[in-house]
């Protein structure tokens, strides 16, 4: 699992409008994401 690019936080999958990415687990404080 990558870390967060802004924070070192792990990162957890999600998906927005029928696409996944990568979401930082310390969101809504941290709003860093990846593309998958």
């Amino acid at each position: 699992m990558p870390s967060c690019p802004r924070c070192h936080s792990k990162m957890v999958r999600r998906m927005s409008n029928g696409n996944y990415f990568y979401g930082c687990s310390a969101y809504p404080i941290c709003k860093g994401t990846r593309n998958l």
